[in-house]
Formats: structure tokens, sequence, C-alpha cells
């Protein structure tokens, strides 16, 4: 989230728009593939935490 919220200022930072739209996708790509371990490895408490984490992300 922080990574996007970056790329709507980033005019304003003076940061490469590329360079943040990678990061993004490569964060999303690799909570996309701790989701898939959590779930593949039946490790509910974990799922349980990355399902919280995502939601906390959106609310602070």
């Amino acid at each position: 989230m922080v990574n996007l919220g970056h790329l709507r200022i980033a005019g304003q930072t003076g940061a490469k728009r590329w360079i943040l739209i990678c990061s993004a996708v490569l964060n999303l790509a690799l909570f996309a593939l701790l989701f898939i371990q959590t779930i593949l490895n039946h490790e509910t408490l974990t799922w349980i935490s990355v399902i919280a984490l995502l939601i906390i992300s959106f609310f602070s």
C-alpha cells in the first residue's frame, strides 16, 4: 500500500514511476505466493494472520 500511495504523489517526490510499479507488482506477487503456500501447507494460524494483515493494511 505504501508503494501505491507513493505512486499517487510520484510527481511531487520526483520518484520514477516504473520503479514504484515494479515494487508494487513484486510485493503483490510475493504476498500471493505466501498466501498459496500457507493454504497448501494447511497452516491455519498463518493463513488467518495473512488475511488479517491484508485487511489492516487497507485501514491504517
